[in-house]
Formats: structure tokens, sequence, C-alpha cells
């Protein structure tokens, strides 16, 4: 056996309604404003990171092309040509001053430059000028197995930009360097005359790079167009196969970034290419695009409550206002229910309420108008059938009264005649009562009396 469905009322079905409607546009508009500020977020955090590495971009550029510069001044300096195209033919003595003008000139470069670790020539015949007079070269190196000796001589005259490297070339020193090297030509640009060396401080580039802001976790690092770091933040980590980079990924992106998941985090890689091969790749992860996240979802959070609660209140006041005059029709009906027909409701809400109040009224006085009318029928039947039992009960009532009054006649009995006879002119005035409805009982038992003398 089914238990009985429980009704519901109209107005908390309205209710309901209006919360559930309330509660869904709230969900959806502080889904939509928080993907919408997520996304606004991310946005402006992606143009920070490419403006920041473009700016780091411009700088390392105008960094790199004051070098070139210098490396051209150095190339172009008449004793550093004079000594590399003469060197064979100079007296020893001749050598050793054009020598030390040139290491002079070196070591002046140097020491107004604080980035330059080291300017150094390699001759073709074997010769070597620093710009420290006491440099002597590494005994257990061969300057011509240096990658980036070999690079200048394959460019041709071009400048090579090495990535950051440990630089044994000195004897007794090892510093951490990126070295610029380009080959040295004669008159025949074919015929190289040397190669130019200028090694340039790597804490320069790291101090440039170090300092700038991606977030708690973000960073920028620097490779070469082989894929070898120039700079990273945690080079040593690299190196020991610690943590890994998606250098070929990034080597091959052509749209200047991409998006890499790994452990349900998200890294947003941001690439900018230099003209000297290099590739300036900014790193930063998405849940720290927002710094306050947790205190922006607890902010939506609480909108999206206050938005619920004053969407309940007025969904209950709207519901219990709409409600309202429904109710007091219903209680006229009960009103009605119980025989009260001298009820009017009040006609002055909304369209629809005003004409059902309308025809609740016309609808109780047709109905009044009707019973009323069914007792004025009634009442006329119940006369008319009265009538009608009368008229048969009057003439046959009558032949008998005549009849008696004849036998007392012929018996001579007076008296009696006379009695029967008033009887029966005060039965027939009390029959007729003069068309009133209602006759006393007085009248009613004098009516008998006189019926029954007959």
């Amino acid at each position: 056996m089914k238990a009985p469905q429980r009704i519901k009322s109209i107005q908390s079905r309205i209710a309901s309604s209006f919360v559930m409607l309330v509660l869904f546009t709230a969900l959806l508009l502080i889904f939509i404003s928080y993907r919408l500020s997520e996304s606004a977020v991310r946005e402006t955090a992606e143009s920070y990171t490419s403006e920041l590495i473009n700016q780091v971009n411009a700088n390392i550029q105008t960094y790199i092309t004051g070098m070139k510069d210098i490396s051209l001044a150095a190339m172009n300096n008449p004793n550093v040509r004079e000594y590399l195209a003469l060197a064979d033919e100079l007296q020893p003595a001749e050598l050793a001053i054009l020598k030390a003008k040139i290491s002079e000139y070196f070591h002046s470069i140097r020491v107004s430059r604080k980035d330059i670790a080291s300017i150094n020539i390699f001759g073709a015949g074997g010769t070597f000028i620093s710009d420290r007079a006491d440099a002597e070269l590494n005994p257990y190196i061969v300057v011509s197995e240096q990658p980036w000796y070999r690079q200048a001589k394959e460019n041709k005259g071009q400048t090579v930009i090495s990535s950051s490297h440990v630089q044994p070339v000195i004897k007794g020193e090892y510093r951490w360097v990126v070295s610029l090297s380009r080959e040295l030509s004669g008159v025949n640009p074919s015929n190289g005359l040397g190669i130019l060396l200028i090694d340039l401080n790597f804490k320069v580039i790291n101090d440039m790079l170090s300092k700038l802001d991606l977030g708690n976790r973000g960073y920028v690092f620097v490779i070469d167009r082989q894929g070898r770091i120039v700079y990273h933040p945690q080079q040593q980590l690299l190196y020991s196969n610690l943590k890994t980079e998606r250098l070929e990924q990034v080597l091959q992106d052509k749209k200047g970034g991409f998006v890499v998941k790994e452990d349900g985090a998200s890294r947003i890689y941001s690439i900018k290419d230099t003209d000297f091969g290099w590739k300036i790749v900014g790193v930063f992860y998405e849940n720290e695009l927002v710094d306050n996240q947790k205190q922006m979802q607890l902010s939506f959070a609480i909108a999206g409550l206050l938005c619920l609660g004053v969407g309940v209140l007025f969904s209950v006041v709207i519901s219990r206002n709409l409600t309202r005059p429904i109710k007091k029709l219903q209680e006229k009906m009960m009103e009605v229910e119980k025989g009260n027909f001298d009820i009017r409701v009040p006609v002055g809400h909304s369209r629809e309420i005003s004409g059902l109040a309308r025809s609740f009224n016309v609808m109780v006085l047709k109905i009044k108008e009707l019973m009323y009318q069914i007792v004025v029928e009634q009442e006329i039947k119940r006369k008319s059938e009265l009538n009608a039992l009368q008229a048969q009960i009057n003439p046959h009532f009558l032949y008998n009264t005549l009849d008696s009054i004849i036998w007392m006649a012929e018996s001579k009995k007076h008296d009696e005649v006379i009695l029967m006879t008033s009887a029966l002119a005060r039965l027939f005035r009390a029959s007729l009562s003069k068309g009133r409805e209602l006759i006393p009982i007085a009248t009613e038992v004098e009516h008998i009396t006189n019926y029954l003398k007959r």
C-alpha cells in the first residue's frame, strides 16, 4: 500500500523554485566570475612574464652587443693587427714592446669593465697575449681543441657566444665564464691570423637573471642553440641529473611558449629568441599566478552564500506576498462551505488574483440567488399541493356536513342544526385565514373543534 503523497503548498513550491533558481544562478555566476578572474590573472601573468623576458632579452642583447663592439675595437687596433700580421718578421725586442702595448690596452679595457674576466689573443703561430703580462697558458690543455676556438674558426670572423663553462686556458685559473670569440683575419678573409677571446664574468649574467621575480618557484634560464645551459638558477641540480628541463621542447618551440603539466601542477614556459642564438626562457607555476588564490576562492564563496541568503529571503517574501490573496480566498471559500453566502472577497491584487476574486464573488452571489429561487419554488410547490389537496377535501367535507344538517333537520333537531351550521361557518372562516401563511394555535384549536362538531 502506497503512503499518501504529501501535498506541498503553493508558497513552498514558489519559495523552493526561487531558491533553486537563485542557487543555480549564483553558482553559475560565481563559476564564470572565478574562471574569468583566473583567466584574466593568467593572461596578466603571461603578459608580465613575456614583458619581463623581453626586457631581459633587451638587456642581454645590449650587453652582448657591447661585448661585440669591444671585440671589434680590439680586432681593429693597429697594434693587434701588426702583431698578428708581422709576428714572424719582428725582432724579439720589438715584438716584446708591441706585446706589452697590446697587453696594456687589453688591461685598460678589462679594468673599465668589471663584467669582463679576461681578454686574450691566440695567434696562428702559437703566440699568446693576455690582458695580464704575467698570465701563462695551462700546459695541460690544447687551446685549439676548446669548443669556443673551434666554433670561432668555423664561423670565419663571425662572433661566437658560448654557453657558460669553466675556462681552464690560463694556468691556475678556473673561472665560470661565458666566452665571446671570433677569428681575426688579414687582408685576405680566408687567412685567419688568430682568435680573439673575451671571457665574460658569469656573475654579471647570474646577477641579472637571479633577481627576477616570477613567484615563489618561478625562474628564468638561458640555453644556446645546441640546447646547452648558459644560465639556470639550479644549474648544479641539472648537471647532477636531480632536475630536468624540457630543453628539446624549448628548442623546437615556434609559438613562443607552451604549458607542461606534472604532478597536478602546470608550468608555463615563455620563450624569447636572441639574435646570437640564445633562448631566454621564463618558467612560472600556474598555481602561483595569484598569491591570494585561496582568499579569492573564499571571497567568491562568501559572496555566493550572501547572494543565496538574500535570494532565499526575497523568495520567502515574494512567495508570501503572492500566496497571501490566495490564502484569503481559501479562507472565504471555507466560510462558504459552512453556509455563509454573505461573503465578499476584496478585488485589488494582481490581474489574475483580481479575476479569480471577481469570479468567486459572482459565483457566491449566483449560488445564493439559486438557493433563494429554490426555496421560493419549493414554497410555491407546497402551496400548490396543499391547495390541490384542499380542493379535493373541501367538496367531500361540505357534502358530508350538509347531509348531516339535512338529517338533523329531518329529525327535528333544530338546536343541533343551528350549532353545526354555526360551526361550519366558523370552520370556513378559519380555513380562509385571510391569506396568511402562519395561523395562531388558538385558531387552529378552534378550527379542529368546529370540525369535530360536524
